[in-house]
C-alpha cells in the first residue's frame, strides 16, 4: 500500500486512488495504512479475483503498474482492460524489467544465465520489458512511448533482486543447489573486494488511450 498512500497524497482532496492486488493480506495492509494516514476516504483497495478490473468504463485518468505485468498470463487482455477503464486521453504507465537483459559481475555470464533460466518458471514472461511496446500496440493503444532506464549498482542495491532469482531457481529444482550457492558466494566476494557490478534495465512504457 505504500505507492497507493503516496498517490493518495498527490491527488488532493478532489482525487481518488484505486489500489488493486490479488493478495488479500496486501489489501488489508493497504486499507490499514490508508486509514492511519487519514486517507481512508480517498483510497479504495480492491481484491482482484479474475482478469477484469472492478472499475467502470472510462472512469480513470491514470493507471500505474510496476513489476506486475511480468506475472500476467495474457498481457494483451490486461492492457485492453486498461483501455476500457481509462478515459479518452488517459494514460497507462508500465514499468517492467527484463530478466534476460540483467548482468551481474563477477559471476560468469554462463552461470548467471543458467540461474535466470532455472528461475524463469516463476514468471510467465521473464522478458516482459522488451515486449511492453508490442503488447500495448496489440491491445489498441496508438500512442506508446518507451524509455529504457538503468543505473549500474556498485554497492549492493540489487542484492535483494539477486536473492529473489536464486530463491526461484532453488524452488524450481532445475539446477543444483551448490551451483546457486556458488553464484551467491561470488556476488558476496565481489562486494568485499570491490569487483561487484549489477545492471537491471527498467523499461518504462507510457501509453495514451
Amino acid at each position: 500500500g505504500h505507492a497507493a498512500i503516496e498517490f493518495g497524497k498527490r491527488t488532493g482532496a478532489g482525487g481518488h486512488v484505486h489500489a488493486l492486488d490479488i493478495n488479500e493480506e496486501f489489501i488489508k495492509r493497504t486499507r490499514k495504512r490508508a486509514s492511519e494516514n487519514g486517507l481512508g476516504a480517498r483510497i479504495t483497495a480492491h481484491l482482484l479475483t479474475d482478469h477484469r478490473l472492478p472499475l467502470a468504463d472510462n472512469s480513470t485518468d491514470r493507471i500505474i503498474a510496476r513489476n506486475t505485468i511480468i506475472y500476467v498470463d495474457d498481457p494483451v487482455a490486461t492492457f485492453r482492460e486498461f483501455r476500457r477503464v481509462l478515459r479518452p486521453g488517459g494514460i497507462a504507465h508500465l514499468i517492467e524489467g527484463d530478466w534476460r537483459m540483467t548482468a551481474v559481475e563477477p559471476v560468469p555470464t554462463g552461470e548467471w544465465r543458467a540461474l535466470i533460466e532455472a528461475a524463469s518458471g516463476a514468471w510467465p514472461r521473464p522478458e516482459i520489458g522488451r515486449q511492453l511496446h508490442r503488447f500495448l500496440r496489440k491491445a489498441g493503444f496508438e500512442t506508446v512511448a518507451l524509455q529504457v532506464l538503468t543505473s549500474p549498482d556498485l554497492e549492493g542495491r540489487l542484492i535483494g533482486m539477486i536473492n529473489t532469482v536464486a530463491g526461484y531457481a532453488r524452488n524450481s529444482g532445475k539446477t543444483e543447489r551448490n551451483r546457486i550457492d556458488a553464484v551467491l558466494e561470488q556476488v558476496e566476494q565481489g562486494l568485499v573486494d570491490g569487483t561487484y557490478l549489477a545492471i537491471s534495465p527498467q523499461f518504462v512504457a507510457t501509453a495514451v488511450a
